[in-house]
């Protein structure tokens, strides 16, 4: 069945791809969130809660790429790997984004994809009233679903 485009919500996208986003408490040392990414190269952000599960943060990949490849460091510099064993001195709540965006499940995909283009982000943590992380949506999810409707059409 097709839904009209201004009612579709994050649940009926959500979970398409990511079934369970990557999580950590923030005093995790930053070389857990890189051992996450790797591990699941799915994984483009990795969403930092407190012990109540709450999402208090979030760790994108192009900001480790931006902080780990500097280029004086990295390509200036004969020494290098210090500069990695000073980055993994950094937890996830030290390196994590506080004012990141987020979306309910009961959020409009049309304003999730507003919000995913203003920010040039690719996911985002759903998350409920309290800020207990309850999915992740990413645009690869939300580009599955429309295709999958249209074919349903054919």
């Amino acid at each position: 069945m097709r839904h009209k485009i201004r009612t579709i919500q994050v649940k009926e996208i959500q979970k398409l791809i990511v079934s369970d986003p990557t999580t950590i408490l923030g005093d995790e040392p930053i070389e857990s969130v890189l051992t996450r990414m790797i591990e699941d190269p799915k994984t483009r952000s990795v969403y930092v809660v407190n012990e109540e599960n709450q999402v208090i943060g979030s760790v994108r990949l192009p900001s480790v790429v931006e902080y780990v490849f500097p280029y004086e460091a990295f390509m200036l510099n004969d020494d290098y790997y210090s500069y990695w064993e000073m980055f993994f001195k950094k937890t996830a709540l030290e390196f994590m984004a506080r004012d990141f965006k987020y979306v309910h499940d009961d959020t409009l995909v049309s304003e999730m994809i507003q919000i995913m283009i203003q920010n040039n982000l690719q996911e985002l943590p759903v998350v409920d009233q309290d800020m207990h992380i309850l999915g992740e949506a990413n645009i690869l999810e939300t580009i599955a679903y429309f295709k999958n409707q249209a074919g349903e059409n054919e």
